[in-house]
């Protein structure tokens, strides 16, 4: 990783194995959430179990859930070793993986 995740900055998606296509996507980090601890946020619920979670807003997140499918969500929660911390510097790279990605 190149630096640290922290409210308010930039991370992209580097896993999500329950949405693929979520892979690649950047996303604002909103707020970190321990292990056990229970946060609604936005009108949802997270409760991570074992591991950090981030709670994220970008465009075009999707919640995965095994009755409905995928749908259209305003927040996202990813575990933090599927997110990557992006600077300033990283630009040209958060571009070159978006024109892969679409």
């Amino acid at each position: 990783m190149t630096g640290r995740l922290e409210v308010g900055g930039l991370a992209l998606v580097i896993r999500c194995a329950e949405n693929p296509e979520m892979v690649g996507k950047c996303v604002t980090l909103e707020r970190r959430v321990a292990p056990g601890e229970a946060v609604r946020f936005g009108g949802m619920s997270f409760r991570p179990a074992k591991d950090v979670c981030w709670i994220v807003s970008g465009d075009g997140l999707q919640s995965f859930n095994a009755y409905r499918g995928n749908r259209s969500v305003p927040y996202a929660g990813f575990a933090e070793r599927n997110l990557m911390p992006l600077r300033g510097d990283e630009q040209p790279q958060l571009q070159r993986v978006e024109e892969l990605t679409t």
